[in-house]
């Protein structure tokens, strides 16, 4: 007999890391405007975020084009005047696009932030989240600070478990009813894992309780 950590087993998916809470774009536009609504979201729906964010950044780019190319149009209508060869009324009218181009460039950017961090800016798998649906009247029980055990639906059971470590994110209601989504952070360096592919996890619960346990290299499997 001895004292073993409390689990329970519950079935995961795997997952596209949907960004970090203290990630911002190259535009400066922090993921916590939209951060807590990705996990709800179905995978279509991401592609599609994904192509509006990429949408957007094209869209300051060019804005920023045009604020420069009019910077520069009115510094040589500046220079004409300055040599009494240009008019005022083009000076005028150059600064006028410098400003239209600068008011173009700050709405790309305010509608570029609402968008949030970049969705598929690490497309890399070495790292995959873990999407656990768990009853909501039993969320106290599960000890949020330990580690998850993941296990391959249908693996072989002498393999180890991987760790995951909780991501803290805001709670997102799962699609069934009474139940709300955790997510777990695990390691795919060997690209083993799958997003997509659905896990068996083991999430710790609080406290410890005893059980009669032998060693696992004692335990056979035949054929």
């Amino acid at each position: 007999m001895k004292k073993i950590e409390r689990h329970r087993l519950l079935g995961g998916e795997l997952l596209l890391p949907l960004g970090r809470a203290d990630a911002t774009a190259n535009t400066g536009a922090s993921s916590k405007s939209i951060f807590s609504l990705l996990p709800a979201m179905t995978p279509a729906e991401l592609v599609r975020v994904g192509e509006m964010q990429v949408d957007a950044d094209g869209q300051i780019a060019a804005t920023k084009v045009e604020v420069d190319a009019a910077k520069i149009a009115f510094d040589r209508a500046q220079n004409l005047v300055a040599n009494s060869v240009g008019t005022q009324r083009s000076v005028d009218d150059a600064r006028a696009r410098v400003q239209l181009a600068e008011v173009a460039l700050n709405t790309a950017r305010a509608r570029r932030a609402l968008l949030g961090a970049p969705l598929f800016d690490a497309v890399r798998q070495d790292v995959l989240w873990v999407r656990v649906s768990l009853y909501s009247g039993d969320l106290n029980l599960v000890n949020r600070s330990a580690a998850a055990n993941i296990s391959s639906i249908g693996g072989h059971r002498n393999e180890p478990p991987r760790a995951a470590k909780s991501v803290v994110v805001p709670f997102s209601p799962s699609a069934a009813p009474a139940t709300v989504d955790l997510f777990y952070e695990v390691e795919n360096t060997d690209g083993q894992l799958r997003p997509g592919e659905k896990v068996s996890v083991a999430l710790p619960l609080q406290g410890e309780a005893e059980s009669s346990v032998v060693p696992a290299a004692a335990v056979l499997y035949d054929i």
